[in-house]
């Protein structure tokens, strides 16, 4: 095999047990991968871009089904929105029935 890890050198001698090899693989990349205790980060002097009250409000309104309705509608059928192969064509001829999952 190509990708196979036949042993670790541990205190200057080669091992090839294969518990002690995932051992020591395991806390390499734990070692390497662990996020620092503290991060030293300031945020200071950066200008964040915010949303007005008014654009809160329209993310958290109520979406009525007659506005999902407008926008299936109003796209191409031949589109497809997820890989799952149901393109707009077919949501919009059987929308009596999908709809109620849907909204």
């Amino acid at each position: 095999m190509k990708n196979d890890l036949k042993g670790v050198m541990l205190n200057g001698l080669w091992c090839n047990d294969p518990i002690q090899v995932r051992e020591e693989v395991r806390q390499v990349f734990e070692k390497r991968f662990i996020a620092p205790k503290k991060l030293n980060l300031n945020l200071q002097g950066i200008d964040f871009p915010t949303l007005s009250e008014d654009e809160n409000m329209l993310l958290i309104k109520e979406i009525k089904d007659l506005e999902i309705e407008d926008v299936i509608n109003q796209c191409e059928g031949n589109k497809s929105p997820n890989p799952d192969g149901f393109n707009f064509f077919f949501i919009k001829q059987n929308w009596d029935i999908l709809k109620y999952d849907v909204c």
